[in-house]
C-alpha cells in the first residue's frame, strides 16, 4: 500500500514542477478543428519601418516533435513574403528552419534534443531588420544571420503560432513570454486561466487563440495522474531528461509526465 501511495504522489507533484505561465497547444495528434492556433496581435496594426523582433520562450514536448511553430506574414500593401519557423526530429538534434513560404528555406539550425529536453524551456528570437534586408535567427543561444531581399521596406506583421491556413502540422509544444519590439512593443505573459483573448502586459486583449491549453491550471491545481499496485516489491526509476518513471517488475510500467500516458511492457 505504502509503494502505490508514493508513486501517486510523485505523480501529482511533477506538472506543479514542469509547468507555470504560458500556453500548451493541441498538436496533430488531434483533429483538425481541435488544434491550437494563437493569432498575436488579432485585429491591431502595427507598422515597422526599420526593425521588427519577434521572441518566445518555448518547450518541445513529445510525442509529435514535427511541425510549424509559427507564421509570420505582412499585409502591407505590395508585400506578398510570407515566412515561417517549423522543425523536426533529425536523428539526436532538433533542426528548426526558417522558411520563406512556398519558395525556399532561408536558414536551418540544429539543437540538441537531450539539452532542450532537459531545460525544458529555450528562448527563439526572429529579428527582422528591414533596412539591411537580414533576418536573424537564434535558438538557444545559437544565431544565425541571412539576407531575405524579398523584405518590404514597411513590415505590418500578423504572427500565428501553431495552426494557420493550411499549416496544419502542429508540434507537441508550449509557448511563454511572447515579446514584440522594435517601431512598437509589446509584452504578452500568456498568464490566463480560461477564455480566448490573450492580453498584453498592460492588460490590453488584443490577441486571440482558438482551442487553447493554459498551463497554469495545471501549476494550481493537483490531480491524480496514474496509480499501480503490486503484491511483490517493485523498483522505481525516474528518467529526468525523458521525463518518464518506470517500475519492475514483473512487468516494466512505464509512465510519460509529458504527455500524461501510460504502457506495461512484459519483462
Amino acid at each position: 500500500m505504502n509503494n502505490r501511495v508514493i508513486l501517486i504522489f510523485l505523480m501529482l507533484w511533477m506538472p506543479f514542477l514542469s509547468y507555470s505561465y504560458g500556453l500548451g497547444f493541441y498538436d496533430s495528434t488531434h483533429p483538425i478543428a481541435a488544434r491550437t492556433s494563437y493569432n498575436v496581435l488579432g485585429k491591431k496594426e502595427c507598422r515597422f519601418k526599420d526593425r521588427f523582433i519577434l521572441s518566445f520562450s518555448m518547450s518541445v514536448e513529445t510525442p509529435l516533435e514535427i511541425g510549424y511553430v509559427c507564421r509570420i506574414k505582412s499585409s502591407a500593401s505590395g508585400s506578398g513574403s510570407i515566412y515561417n519557423l517549423f522543425f523536426d526530429l533529425r536523428g539526436d538534434d532538433y533542426l528548426f528552419r526558417f522558411n520563406e513560404e512556398g519558395k525556399s528555406v532561408l536558414a536551418s539550425l540544429p539543437r540538441g534534443k537531450q539539452k532542450l529536453l532537459r531545460d525544458h524551456w529555450f528562448d527563439v528570437v526572429v529579428d527582422i531588420n528591414l533596412r539591411s534586408k537580414e533576418i536573424s535567427l537564434d535558438i538557444d543561444g545559437e544565431r544565425k544571420t541571412f539576407k531575405a531581399k524579398s523584405l518590404p521596406d514597411v513590415f505590418e506583421p500578423e504572427i500565428v503560432f501553431g495552426k494557420s491556413d493550411y499549416l496544419l502540422d502542429v508540434p507537441s509544444m508550449s509557448i511563454d513570454n511572447v515579446r514584440i519590439s522594435g517601431d512598437h512593443s509589446h509584452i504578452f505573459p500568456l498568464n490566463e486561466s480560461e477564455g480566448n483573448s490573450v492580453a498584453d502586459s498592460d492588460g490590453e486583449r488584443i490577441g486571440f487563440v482558438e482551442n487553447p491549453v493554459w498551463l497554469i491550471n495545471s501549476a494550481n491545481r493537483w490531480q491524480k495522474e496514474f496509480s499501480m499496485s503490486s503484491p511483490k516489491r517493485i523498483a522505481r526509476t525516474y528518467d529526468p531528461v525523458a521525463r518518464r518513471f518506470f517500475s519492475s517488475p514483473p512487468t516494466v510500467s512505464i509512465f510519460s509526465t509529458r504527455v500524461r500516458r501510460s504502457c506495461v511492457r512484459r519483462c
